[in-house]
């Protein structure tokens, strides 16, 4: 998140100090303009990868740390019909809830060292 705002604020001086002629005089390219309108669309891109990743593997999330937990901010959809309780009917423990954390566990584990995935 810091990362976007960072490249947000860059933008938005750039744009003022671009509007009052600052870094050339008028008429002339202005590079520094060029070069934020770059940092703004690639912090954009870092904000989006960073979404796709917290929904693809919500392991990264810090809000879901676990990997298994829904949302704790849902507020009245929380725990709603997306989430899994790992509980049947009956009030037994499903038998897939021990399966897919282990698979949970192990593909975090794989992905420790992938730069993209970094926390």
């Amino acid at each position: 998140m810091l990362i976007w705002q960072a490249c947000e604020i860059f933008y938005f001086f750039a744009v003022w100090m671009h509007l009052a002629n600052f870094f050339v005089t008028a008429g002339d390219p202005d590079w520094v303009y060029a070069l934020a309108i770059v940092v703004r669309v690639m912090g954009q891109l870092y904000l989006m990868a960073m979404v796709v990743r917290d929904i693809l593997r919500p392991w990264h999330d810090p809000v879901r740390q676990d990997g298994l937990s829904d949302d704790p901010l849902g507020g009245v959809l929380d725990e709603g019909v997306d989430a899994e309780s790992g509980v049947d009917d009956e009030g037994d423990s499903a038998s897939g809830v021990d399966e897919r954390r282990a698979a949970v566990d192990a593909e975090s584990q794989d992905l420790e060292g992938d730069p993209l995935y970094a926390s």
